[in-house]
């Protein structure tokens, strides 16, 4: 996990339901079909309960970088989704990488360590667990943990990571130990258009 995907999930975290989010835009309709999602650059979809969610694209995570095209300069985009009537919010990161590490024991190994290295100021992280499992997509990789904040809230985030040079993770955050369904059934819905 590299610092981007740190800063999403801190970002995930904070975020709260309101207009349009600060350094977000609502994603252009074109983007959303019914009840899928298709990435702008042609590469993945997910499916989703139409009229449930708002889609933004993030757009001051990673400076400049447009947020419809991962490329070898903008390497990394996402978009924010949160309930149009409730207050579950999660993160989808796509992340073009000719060099990306395998989905590999190396890789699982440093999620841990890489996601403590982001932590904020006084949050204890606990109950990692990391697992290689077949959802969304055979290979893909599945972690969550807890986190009490330095004001004593506790939170669980739940992360997914996908593919290979094109990279896609599926992140979110719940007050209990039990993973938001309404996230886990948007995960399983995705599928690769192109080779990743």
């Amino acid at each position: 996990m590299n610092y981007r995907c740190r800063v999403l999930l801190v970002l995930l975290a904070a975020l709260a339901v309101a207009a349009t989010p600060t350094g977000m835009a609502p994603l252009p309709a074109q983007y959303l079909k019914g009840g899928t999602f298709y990435s702008p650059d042609g590469w993945f979809q997910i499916g989703f309960q139409a009229g449930r969610w708002e889609w933004f694209e993030m757009r001051s995570f990673d400076g400049k970088a447009d947020p419809r095209w991962p490329d070898a300069v903008n390497q990394t985009v996402a978009w924010y989704v949160r309930e149009a009537k409730g207050d579950n919010t999660f993160v989808v990161m796509e992340r073009y990488s000719p060099n990306a590490p395998p989905l590999d024991d190396a890789f699982m190994q440093g999620i841990e360590s890489d996601t403590r290295k982001g932590a904020s100021p006084g949050e204890i992280l606990s109950n990692f667990s990391v697992e290689r499992i077949g959802v969304p997509t055979e290979g893909s990789v599945r972690f969550s943990y807890r986190v009490v904040k330095k004001s004593g809230e506790t939170l669980y985030r739940f992360a997914y990571v996908t593919g290979g040079e094109h990279r896609v993770w599926l992140q979110t955050h719940a007050k209990t130990a039990q993973e938001p369904r309404s996230f886990t059934r948007v995960v399983v819905s995705m599928r690769w258009l192109k080779e990743p």
